[in-house]
């Protein structure tokens, strides 16, 4: 390496130490809040429309009975596939076949847990597997 390259080179490296020291830090809130990404089981990726209360019953446990809970997994999210159409109020109505218990049984059991309970819709008028979205009924 010739003097002129060597020369630029280390111009350049005290260049860039300089900018860092100069740049200040980030700092986090100290609120408690996001210490750590959202950690929990979706079903989606698994298990996209085989979806049903057993499963999603075994997903709640394991994470207890892992560990994984006390790890920060905390989330168990039925993406998917538990709605099948909408009553006369506009309501949408779970799955009565892979949901026999209803929705609000199923959340309660994984509150039970201690884990917090997660369920997926569409902002359009379906989601991706064609069953009722949220669009229009919002409230």
């Amino acid at each position: 390496m010739n003097a002129r390259l060597r020369k630029s080179c280390l111009l350049s490296l005290i260049l860039y130490v300089g900018i860092l020291f100069c740049v200040p830090p980030a700092h986090a809130l100290e609120n408690g809040l996001a210490l750590t990404p959202p950690m929990g089981w979706n079903s989606w990726n698994r298990f996209a429309c085989n979806v049903n209360e057993d499963l999603v019953k075994s997903a709640a446990d394991a994470p207890v009975s892992s560990g994984m809970k006390d790890a920060g997994y905390e989330y168990v999210v039925i993406d998917d596939c538990w709605q099948v159409s909408r009553d006369a109020a506009g309501n949408i109505i779970a799955d009565a076949k892979t949901f026999p218990s209803g929705i609000q049984a199923l959340a309660d059991y994984v509150h039970s847990k201690g884990l917090k309970f997660g369920i997926y819709s569409d902002a359009g008028t379906m989601t991706c597997a064609k069953r009722p979205g949220s669009r229009g009924h919002e409230y």
